[in-house]
């Protein structure tokens, strides 16, 4: 029976709103209506004066007409005085959830006048559609997610004033008490943790949850505070890391420039209490299509310079897992920063990028990386929060990898180069603005840092010390050509590659381009490449290579 009574609750509605206009509230009308509000206060569990309110607000909403107590008392034609007495009404109502308030000026602050109300939209939709009363607040849930998606219902209602920050927050205690079946809810009620602090920690939840990058938390106090000074006083006690979120290792601070910029996410060890609920977050995943496997890399031999090769065998020896162990170990007891930073810088197609991919093949690591060149269309507008992203991402990946990954920044170019003088220009002072971050980034990086560039004539001097090692590659000299004609076109005689190598002075770039087109002309014609048609092809890279330069195209990244 409970379903067909609901299905014709539009009857006894409509017929509440007829009556009760122009009532003037008197007690006879309760008399009239009182099958019609039994009707409507079984569906809701409320009483007949709340129901009656139910039925007005939802008649006059429906008509898309803003209601709030100037319209109510115009309706019911009564003394204003006479609708102070159902503000009690009004109120049980809003904390059932079966109607909304929406502040009409900030000015005031919990004075009954202020304020527009609407019947819940959940609620209009399930009378429509002939359906059970939803559960609207402060039930028992079965999942965190649940419970979480009611505390960001609250967080939209009071972005739109509808709800007062203390409901908001006392709001949250409440369903942490009905909910302690719930492992996470029941180790905050444990900790010594005002309501506040509680609500914050789930609003951090849900929004790291959600997507959020990065939360401001300038942003994420505004809802709980209407003061100003209570909002810069609890930024400041977080900033401190006096805040008992951060002292009970629960949230970490984002530092910037600006207090007011300072964001704030999940700790490592918040992380692990969600897992234990089943949630698994990476509050800065990196994606997917940056991430490069050591077992995806095809291993290639590569040749350099002797000057060259013994830096790399530097960086190969410093990186391996056991040795930058030890190292980052004894950086941190002497106090240093305890990274790896290097800079490739050089001719194009001198094996840099190929270099890095081989590192990490050999010492198991990832290789997190990433075309600064592509970003760069999107910098402009969010530029600071993009490049800061990158670092962060990578923090936080590297605390789940077996070996700490390796950062690539290709086409490093638009980062690094000289700072330019301060300048009306949005562009240079974009620009100058993302050299100072990478610059803090830097200062403190604890992974492997190779950036890769091809252009270091303008290199910063600020960026100059914050290199720890600065590797350039130049063309191969003769004998290096030949061992990298011999090891990608093998089958040749040693007089052949000796011509090949004193002939042409290309970089590895070029020597795998020509041998790439010799692969190609075996495969149609089923046949090695005869040595003219291999000189063909040198004597054309040769030639688009000079051609190129005179027309003033790029060099591309290695």
């Amino acid at each position: 029976m409970a379903v067909e009574r609901h299905t014709e609750l539009l009857t006894p509605i409509g017929k509440i709103y007829e009556e009760a206009m122009d009532s003037g509230l008197n007690e006879a009308l309760f008399e009239v209506l009182e099958k019609e509000l039994m009707v409507l206060g079984d569906y809701f569990d409320v009483t007949p004066s709340q129901a009656l309110f139910v039925a007005v607000l939802f008649s006059i909403n429906y008509q898309l007409e803003k209601v709030d107590i100037n319209k109510l008392i115009d309706f019911f034609g009564c003394n204003p005085t006479t609708l102070l007495y159902y503000k009690s009404d009004l109120d049980k109502l809003h904390e059932l959830g079966i109607i909304r308030k929406k502040r009409r000026n900030p000015v005031f602050d919990d004075a009954f006048q202020p304020y527009y109300f609407f019947v819940n939209d959940k609620v209009i939709e399930a009378i429509l559609n002939g359906q059970s009363l939803p559960r609207l607040r402060n039930e028992s849930f079965n999942t965190i997610l649940d419970a979480l998606e009611q505390v960001d219902q609250w967080t939209q209602e009071r972005e739109s004033d509808e709800l007062h920050p203390i409901n908001m927050v006392m709001n949250t205690r409440r369903m942490l008490e009905a909910n302690q079946h719930l492992g996470l809810f029941r180790r905050l009620l444990e900790m010594d943790l005002s309501a506040g602090d509680q609500f914050l920690f789930l609003h951090i939840i849900w929004k790291t949850l959600t997507g959020s990058r990065r939360i401001k938390i300038v942003k994420a106090l505004e809802n709980m505070y209407h003061a100003k000074g209570e909002r810069v006083k609890t930024t400041q006690n977080l900033l401190s890391g006096e805040h008992k979120l951060i002292r009970g290792n629960l949230l970490e601070i984002e530092e910037a420039n600006f207090f007011n910029e300072a964001g704030i996410k999940l700790s490592e060890n918040a992380m692990r209490l969600l897992r234990k609920e089943g949630l698994s977050i990476y509050s800065r995943k990196v994606k997917k299509e940056n991430i490069i496997e050591p077992q995806e890399i095809t291993y290639r031999p590569l040749y350099f310079n002797p000057e060259e090769q013994e830096q790399i065998d530097l960086l190969s020896k410093l990186i391996k897992p056991a040795d930058f162990t030890k190292i980052k170990k004894g950086l941190k007891a002497k106090g240093r920063s305890s990274g790896l930073t290097a800079l490739l810088y050089g001719d194009a197609g001198t094996g840099k990028t190929e270099l890095v991919l081989q590192l990490g093949k050999s010492t198991g690591r990832e290789i997190v990386k990433i075309d600064i060149s592509r970003l760069k269309s999107m910098w402009f507008g969010e530029s600071e929060k993009l490049v800061k992203d990158i670092f962060n991402d990578y923090a936080d990946y590297s605390k789940h990898c077996k070996f700490m990954p390796i950062l690539l920044l290709n086409e490093a170019d638009a980062l690094i180069t000289k700072r330019r003088s301060t300048s009306n220009s949005n562009v240079i002072q974009t620009e100058n603005a993302l050299q100072n971050i990478i610059l803090e980034e830097l200062e403190h990086f604890g992974g492997i840092l190779f950036a890769a560039t091809n252009l270091a004539e303008n290199l910063d001097t600020a960026f100059d010390r914050r290199f720890l090692f600065k590797v350039k590659f130049k063309k191969p000299v003769i004998f290096v050509r030949r061992k990298i004609w011999e090891s990608k076109l093998p089958g040749l005689s040693k007089e052949k590659y000796k011509k090949l190598a004193e002939n042409f002075d290309f970089s590895g770039g070029q020597i795998d381009n020509i041998t790439r087109k010799c692969d190609m002309y075996e495969i149609i014609h089923h046949s090695a490449v005869p040595f003219h048609k291999l000189s063909e092809f040198c004597d054309k890279e040769e030639m688009e290579r000079n051609h190129s330069s005179k027309i003033g195209f790029t060099k591309q990244l290695s």
